[in-house]
Order: structure tokens, then C-alpha cells, then sequence
């Protein structure tokens, strides 16, 4: 199963870290996936991108069991921030990086492709 970098769910897992709530996050996110009531494939990104920040520096203390979708288990979650981890969510909270990205993705190709289809089914539908 491929998997694409998330930006948004990294800032997210670092702010739950950061304020502590990662171990309850994640512990309801698996007992939704297990009584049927969550996703099974969000909760395997999660833990993907969890393995992400850990392998990556970011992230300490967390081992993990397996992540395949409604299968992911954990040995071990307490997790702390490194000084690295630290950086990367000061960097992806701060508003000047987001409108530099924002800028860059406005810029890009894929965007003005998206804005030229978007224009042509408003068209086709009198919008």
C-alpha cells in the first residue's frame, strides 16, 4: 500500500505529542478501528507517519508492533520530541513557512492544471 507524506497529519501528531496526548489519541483511534466505528487505513498512516518521525529524528520513544490496516499495534508509546522535533513543529506552525509553501504550490503546475479544470466544469455547468 503506498502512502503519501501528509503535512497536515505530521503537524498534527507533533502538537499531540508536544501537548502530551499522543498515548490517548491513538488509543482511540485503534479501539474505533477495532469495534468497526473508525478507519483502519487513517490509522495505519498514522502509525506510518508516527514511523516516519521516529526513523527521521523527530520523534523518541515509540517501538512499534505492526501497521498494516486494522492491524497496527504498538510495543512501546511514550513518546517525547527531540530538539529536531521541536524545529520541525515550530517550522510547520509558523504562518511565514505555510504562505511560503501556499506561494510555491500557486506557482506550481498542479495548481494551475486544478484551476483550469475547475474553471472549465464551472463553465460546462453556468457557474
Amino acid at each position: 500500500m503506498s502512502m503519501k507524506r501528509d503535512w497536515d497529519v505530521i503537524r498534527e501528531l507533533l502538537t499531540e505529542i508536544e501537548s502530551e496526548t499522543l498515548p490517548a489519541f491513538v488509543n482511540k483511534l485503534h479501539r474505533e478501528v477495532q469495534f468497526g466505528k473508525g478507519d483502519a487505513v487513517f490509522e495505519s498512516e498514522v502509525a506510518r507517519h508516527l514511523k516516519l518521525l521516529v526513523d527521521a529524528g523527530y520523534v523518541a520513544d515509540i517501538q512499534f508492533g505492526g501497521m498494516r490496516p486494522g492491524m497496527v499495534s504498538y510495543v512501546r508509546i511514550e513518546p517525547e520530541l527531540t530538539m529536531e522535533g521541536y524545529d520541525l513543529l515550530e517550522c510547520l506552525c509558523s504562518e511565514g513557512v505555510q504562505t511560503k509553501a501556499l506561494r510555491a504550490y500557486m506557482a506550481s503546475e498542479e495548481y494551475k492544471a486544478r484551476c483550469k479544470r475547475f474553471e472549465f466544469h464551472c463553465k460546462r455547468r453556468g457557474i
